[in-house]
């Protein structure tokens, strides 16, 4: 009974990752088709007639009166995503075998972005970072660190949401940073609708959708890099629900046959 249990138990959390992966194909194939769908035109271009869906390829400025730092590493960026997770000793109550685990939270997870200026040869345009989707930027960190020699903690903590809870039911062994960034004065590829300036109005620039349906896709690939990177993460993520959905449905079916003898 125990072993059909388990099964069982294995079977939906193995269904539970198909899924996700499901759902990271389809996304991924989105991006794709995005990217399909809109035609490489210059800045100016596109300022002209900001109509539907437009690519565009430039060079990344930090406008004049906006400044941005990663977090944890401090240095400059025009979007940063920060993901702590705090690791500890746990004490586990376990009928059969209790003591003490090992226990993984993540206690930060943050994005910043700013507006910045994409420009070519021939102009440049505001660029609104925030709900974007974000393919192929920097990792500027990820590695972690004991507690005793965590010397991005007190950076991050200084720098993060007050509210944040650094607490434990343990006892705190260290904490692991994983730093993601757009740094500036970088080469990228935009893919968006230009639109005006909210709610300012008083200039074109190209935003995000909405946070669900952003359409804005930013890169530090090629066009056609940025094509086959994401088909194939979509291909990778696709076979891997199929092969993790069948485990799972056979070990629910072992769980099941086994739960009635």
């Amino acid at each position: 009974m125990k072993g059909s249990g388990s099964s069982l138990s294995l079977g939906f959390i193995l269904l539970v990752l198909a899924v996700a992966l499901l759902f990271g194909a389809q996304h991924k194939n989105q991006e794709v088709s995005l990217i399909r769908n809109a035609p490489l035109v210059t800045i100016a271009e596109a300022l002209k007639a900001p109509t539907g869906l437009v690519a565009v390829r430039g060079i990344a400025h930090s406008e004049a009166d906006a400044s941005l730092r990663a977090k944890a590493s401090g240095r400059p960026c025009l979007y940063c995503d920060l993901t702590v997770w705090q690791e500890a000793w746990v004490w586990d109550d376990d009928d059969e075998n209790p003591g003490e685990v090992k226990e993984q939270r993540r206690v930060v997870h943050a994005v910043d972005t700013v507006p910045f200026r994409l420009e070519d040869a021939t102009g440049s345009i505001r660029v609104n970072p925030r709900h974007a989707d974000m393919d192929k930027l920097v990792v500027t960190l990820d590695q972690y660190e004991p507690l005793k020699q965590s010397e991005h903690l007190a950076r991050v903590k200084t720098r993060s949401d007050p509210h944040t809870d650094w607490s434990s039911e343990g006892k705190i062994t260290g904490y692991r940073y994983k730093e993601i960034i757009l740094p500036p004065e970088r080469t990228i590829f935009v893919v968006g609708q230009v639109q005006l300036r909210q709610p300012e109005q008083d200039e074109l620039e190209l935003r995000a959708q909405s946070s669900k349906n952003p359409e804005l896709l930013i890169s530090m690939r090629s066009r056609d890099e940025a094509v086959s990177s994401l088909s194939s993460q979509a291909s990778f993520s696709f076979l891997g629900a199929i092969v993790l959905g069948g485990a799972g449905l056979l070990c629910l079916g072992y769980g099941a046959i086994g739960g009635l003898n």
